[in-house]
């Protein structure tokens, strides 16, 4: 038995298990299903807007665990195992990095 609200210890055992075998697994998929999304948005947002967005992502959570307790009423038949991996934090992709400083130097010098 694990406690609905328990947190991975940094470089944990769980968390080293999680990001080497499940999560890759859980990615290698297409997300095409109408019963699946993998949405990935990127933009650049203000430190208010940032953390308004964590808040919202932490209650998306929330009532994922509400709705898992609900479930657990029903027959096993009825429910499938189901997961929701909301990741959220500030980061450029490096691919980019060097396009978005050549654009920034170009801006400050105003070529």
């Amino acid at each position: 038995m694990v406690d609905k609200n328990f947190t991975w210890r940094t470089n944990g055992p769980i968390q080293i298990l999680f990001q080497g075998y499940a999560q890759p697994e859980f990615l290698n998929a297409k997300f095409q299903r109408e019963d699946e999304a993998l949405i990935f948005t990127n933009g650049y947002l203000s430190e208010n807007s940032r953390l308004t967005m964590l808040r919202q992502l932490k209650r998306v959570s929330v009532e994922f665990n509400r709705l898992h307790e609900e479930d657990g009423s029903l027959p096993f038949s009825q429910r499938q195992g189901t997961s929701l991996m909301p990741a959220f934090r500030p980061w450029d992709f490096s691919f980019f990095s060097r396009l978005k400083r050549d654009w920034v130097e170009g801006k400050k010098s105003g070529v």
